[in-house]
């Protein structure tokens, strides 16, 4: 009997303690960034390619138009992705930004959280530097606390879209007369 009433507690302490860790951390970051060896509108034609999204963008399935134009602020889209369990997750988007070339921001809705992300293209020497910036929080404690401990595995995702981007970048090709080729 004393032991079930040691293990009870110990095992409330760690389910207060894991809730504490959503409580005390409410809004995640994450940051990644990589170096292209091409124009910024190469890079950013690339990374705005629908039919292309599959091939840097981790556990991607498809994407869907919900409402508005494409690269339209205030367009929305719905982005499928496979979970780790062979599932799906739904994430709906909303564009807040886009500058052909430069910026493309959007505002995200999963089941687990709510966000925004912000890809800026910016040249370096004939190269172009991607920077991508997100924001999130989960929809509950319990669901923000795992959003906590799951903060390094989503970074190394998010380093990993962009290492993936850059290849594809680099095996393409843009011109005047024919924008995007040799995929």
């Amino acid at each position: 009997m004393k032991f079930l009433k040691w293990l009870l507690i110990v095992l409330a302490t760690v389910f207060v303690a894991f809730v504490l860790i959503g409580w005390l951390n409410p809004v995640h970051t994450s940051r990644a960034e990589v170096t292209v060896d091409a124009k910024p509108e190469q890079a950013f034609a690339v990374m705005n390619n629908p039919a292309l999204l599959d091939r840097w963008l981790y556990m991607f399935k498809r994407v869907e138009n919900l409402s508005g134009a494409p690269n339209e602020v205030g367009s929305r889209w719905k982005l499928v992705f496979e979970d780790e369990s062979g599932g799906e997750m739904e994430m709906l988007e909303t564009v807040t930004a886009f500058e052909a070339g430069e910026h493309f921001a959007f505002d995200y809705d999963t089941d687990w959280m709510t966000g925004y992300s912000d890809t800026r293209f910016t040249e370096q020497n004939g190269k172009t530097l991607i920077t991508m910036e997100q924001e999130f929080r989960g929809k509950n404690l319990w669901k923000n606390a795992m959003l906590t401990l799951s903060g390094p595995k989503i970074d190394e995702i998010n380093q990993q879209n962009l290492d993936s981007l850059k290849q594809l970048v680099e095996a393409s090709s843009v011109s005047e007369e024919q924008p995007l080729t040799d995929f």
